[in-house]
């Protein structure tokens, strides 16, 4: 032991496991580390676990995701089956602007009164359409129909041209029977499309031009006689048709029975001419056996052989296929 008071002790081999270090007094007391390290060691482990379960989420095997977004098997379906036509609605924008005025002229040439302005006048701001009345003129209305071309002329029964079909596809659009819209001649079913306009306006359909009733009598006297005659016509092809007529064909018979005994007769008379003659007793008499009588005789017989051939004939014209 020094002044310092500290001891400096020597110690054998054999003496370490007998040597207890008396504590220092006040000396701090050593810290346990022990006590910290296991709860850090525990919360990192909880953590490293709650990491791990996450990552397992994110990470996919490709496998799986193939698995997942391949098309199911496919298999049988069924539908009902629909007969409709096919329709598709397409909405578009546009922008409606006034194109400006248009000068409306009406044609008054032919009009049998003077051409006054007599109803039915559109206020300022009155929008009119197809079909509708515009102004009335004289009694008479002014029509508002659609199309292209001017009129420039009237329209009457016969009339040709691309006005005629611009008129049929007006009224057609209106709603009016006009007949075949490819036609360009004004004809019946044009008449009644354009009769039928007025009427709906509550106005009479236009009177037949002068001229116009005459015509069409001499075609109805026309069309009446066609029909007479069509109906004869039809009543002979009916009977032909029928086969020849039963008593006819009997009295044709007859005729050729008629004939071929006149035929025979005839030919006995030469015999009896022929025998009477070979005497000689009566060959000198020229009246009995002259050449007259023989040729009379002959003659006889040639008539009644042309007789059974004009019967026959005329039963065979009886079985011909009708005309």
């Amino acid at each position: 032991m020094d002044d310092d008071n500290t001891a400096i002790v020597t110690l054998e081999p054999s003496d370490l496991a007998e040597v207890t270090i008396p504590e220092t007094p006040g000396a701090p007391e050593p810290r346990r580390k022990g006590r910290r390290t296991l709860p850090i060691l525990a919360g990192v482990a909880v953590l490293s676990l709650a990491a791990g379960f996450g990552l397992s989420h994110l990470v996919v095997n490709p496998a799986e995701v193939a698995a997942r977004t391949a098309p199911p098997q496919a298999g049988l379906i069924t539908v009902p089956i629909e007969h409709r036509p096919l329709s598709n609605d397409v909405n578009i924008r546009g922008d409606v602007m006034f194109d400006g005025a248009t000068n409306l002229v009406v044609e008054t040439a032919e009009m049998a009164t003077r051409p006054i302005v007599t109803g039915m006048i559109p206020e300022v701001g009155q929008e009119l359409g197809a079909g509708d009345v515009a102004l009335e003129v004289a009694g008479r209305p002014v029509i508002l129909l659609p199309g292209g071309l001017p009129t420039y002329r009237s329209l009457r029964m016969g009339t040709s041209g691309p006005d005629v079909v611009q008129l049929r596809e007006a009224l057609d659009y209106l709603g009016f029977d006009a007949g075949d819209l490819d036609s360009d001649t004004f004809d019946a079913d044009l008449a009644g499309a354009v009769a039928a306009l007025y009427l709906s306006t509550g106005f009479d359909p236009p009177s037949p031009s002068e001229g116009a009733s005459a015509h069409l009598d001499a075609a109805t006297q026309r069309l009446s006689s066609a029909r007479e005659n069509l109906a004869r016509a039809n009543t002979d092809l009916t009977e032909a048709d029928s086969g020849p007529d039963p008593v006819a064909v009997a009295s044709a018979d007859a005729q050729i029975r008629a004939a071929q005994d006149q035929y025979e007769i005839a030919q006995a008379s030469q015999r009896d001419f022929d025998t009477t003659c070979a005497d000689p007793a009566n060959a000198a008499d020229p009246m009995l056996c002259g050449e007259a009588a023989r040729l009379q005789v002959q003659a006889q017989v040639n008539s009644a052989r042309d007789g059974v051939h004009l019967a026959q004939v005329a039963r065979n014209a009886l079985n011909a296929a009708p005309d």
